[in-house]
């Protein structure tokens, strides 16, 4: 007589919701993914590791992408969505609107507080959920700056993503974000043709989001998570909520984390993947005595660091200032990494009370070098002055040659005959043309 042994089996839903404890041995076979377990006599099943984890940790994902889910506005809701994607060992980000935080049918402090002790990321979502694309820059400073001390206050970290309420956005509010964060969301429409697929390691500091909100993009998802089964590609997705009028189900939106979760790909946060802190240190200069930034001054000219009130919206309470009279010269410069190719660097620049200066005093410059330190080239540019007391926002693009490795970027102030004055330079920035402009 031929015996026939059958493990235990059942559906990803019914082994979740039992949630057994597997005697030491005993396989659990999991219909629908053809995964199993095998118990070890103590740990309940969902805590329970599967049997072939041990083989992807080993296996050389190279090729595999992975994929970023965000939950915005912190509706009630989300404990719902929440539990379904840490049912699948997922983290998420949660963007918050901070004065939404204890409200009827949102979260409450005590839950993002709790979520970002178990590891999801807690985004800015702006204070009020205002659109930016409406409003003033200072407005926008005020929304941005008091969300990112709320959630400062609350989990003792600073965001390091913020999320466009309503997918509205301009030059001018990228402009204002960069310091203060890693990496900003973007939203996508259904049919849009913006870029929705990143290599991974991008250093592109803003992101397209696909909206999970519209049933019309339920396939559309899955074949995204699909793609980065086999890419090196991240894609990423948001939503509100589910089950109100025109959304998908909650059942839909799960079956898209159930892709991800079959196919093993990697459900990753933008602060882990996503952007860079500025290529310059201290771009603002913000921090006491310039450490980051190398003075050159000749004769009596002098550098260093002032209190300002910074251009419209930015950051920051400090600039670098330079004085020099001619024939004396003022510098501060530092190395950053670059490429071959076409960069941007921008900034802030702004003559002080007294200054007799012209364009022609304020000058921009790169100094190439290779690997071993030689040097290449250098350029220096001259962009424009505003009236005194005015900030002038600066952008020019510069060629950095063939086996450049670094440049020393400087800003300098050097007056012409029988002029001088005092420069403030902030925000600066340098980065890939591709990349946009963002000082």
């Amino acid at each position: 007589m031929t015996n026939r042994i059958q493990h235990r089996r059942d559906n990803y839903a019914a082994w979740i919701a039992s949630n057994p404890v597997l005697a030491a041995g005993e396989a659990g076979y999991e219909t629908g993914t053809g995964k199993h377990k095998i118990g070890d006599g103590s740990t309940a099943w969902k805590s329970l590791p599967y049997a072939a984890d041990a083989y992807e940790k080993e296996r050389p994902r190279a090729g595999r992408g992975a994929v970023m889910f965000s939950l915005d506005d912190n509706r009630a809701q989300n404990v719902e969505l929440v539990a379904l994607h840490e049912a699948l060992g997922q983290k998420i980000t949660l963007a918050i609107t901070s004065s939404w935080v204890d409200q009827t049918d949102r979260l409450t402090s005590a839950q993002i507080l709790d979520y970002h002790k178990r590891g999801h990321e807690i985004a800015n979502h702006t204070t009020t959920h205002a659109n930016y694309t409406g409003i003033s820059a200072a407005a926008r400073q005020t929304e941005t700056d008091t969300c990112s001390q709320f959630i400062f206050n609350l989990t003792g970290r600073w965001p390091s993503t913020f999320v466009y309420p309503f997918g509205a956005w301009n030059a001018a509010s990228n402009q204002e974000l960069y310091t203060r964060f890693r990496s900003w969301a973007m939203t996508c429409s259904a049919t849009t043709d913006l870029p929705l697929l990143y290599q991974l390691g991008d250093t592109f500091p803003w992101f397209y989001r696909l909206d999970l909100d519209n049933p019309l993009n339920l396939d559309r998802a899955k074949e995204l998570i699909r793609m980065a089964a086999y890419s090196p590609i991240i894609v990423s997705f948001y939503t509100h909520w589910t089950d109100q009028s025109g959304t998908m189900t909650k059942a839909q939106y799960q079956s898209i984390a159930q892709v991800a979760y079959d196919l093993n790909v990697p459900c990753v946060l933008p602060r882990d993947v996503f952007g860079q802190e500025s290529r310059v240190a201290d771009p603002s200069f913000e921090v006491a005595g310039l450490p980051n930034w190398l003075p050159t001054k000749t004769g009596a000219a002098t550098t260093g660091r002032v209190s300002v009130t910074p251009d419209v919206g930015l950051s920051g309470a400090y600039a670098a200032a330079l004085t020099a009279t001619n024939p004396d010269t003022a510098q501060v410069s530092q190395a950053v990494q670059v490429s071959p190719g076409t960069w941007r660097i921008s900034g802030r620049v702004k003559q002080d009370t007294g200054a007799v200066l012209t364009t022609n005093d304020f000058g921009v410059q790169m100094k190439y070098r290779n690997a071993d330190e030689t040097v290449l080239s250098s350029q220096t540019l001259y962009p424009t002055l505003s009236a005194i007391g005015v900030w002038a926002r600066f952008q020019i693009d510069v060629t950095v040659p063939a086996g450049a490795r670094f440049g020393w970027l400087g800003f300098l102030n050097a007056p012409g005959a029988t002029r001088g004055g005092t420069l403030h330079v902030d925000h600066v920035d340098i980065r890939p043309i591709e990349q946009g402009s963002l000082g």
